[in-house]
């Protein structure tokens, strides 16, 4: 029996743009889960006639309380192969979720750093 649901960028995009609610699509009881892809279609050929929408799809991510799938290096190295990581892990996907739907413009997201 699933315990995770796998959503698309676009399942996020609909949500964020109020054409599909949560509920219609979430099966209570799974987990949502969602890939660090989605972060990278969101972030390229971001313009400020893009923002809106892209900042209401980071919204809906996290307001779905999903949960960010590792990036495939990351799950490759140390949970198929068992290798210990040297360096701290930072979730800079998850950070850049929270970035992109907490912006006001395109201009806020430059230089917004936890790491800094």
């Amino acid at each position: 029996m699933p315990t995770h649901e796998i959503f698309d960028t676009n399942v996020f995009r609909y949500i964020g743009a109020g054409d599909l609610a949560l509920a219609d699509v979430h099966q209570a009881g799974l987990t949502i889960t969602y890939s660090p892809a989605s972060l990278l279609e969101l972030a390229s050929r971001y313009t400020p006639e893009s923002f809106e929408h892209r900042r209401r799809t980071a919204q809906a991510i996290l307001d779905s309380g999903a949960t960010l799938l590792p990036d495939p290096e990351t799950y490759l190295a140390r949970d198929v192969f068992g290798f210990a990581l040297n360096e701290a892990e930072f979730n800079w996907w998850a950070h850049a979720t929270e970035v992109m739907a907490q912006s006001g413009t395109v201009g806020r997201q430059r230089g917004h750093s936890k790491m800094a």
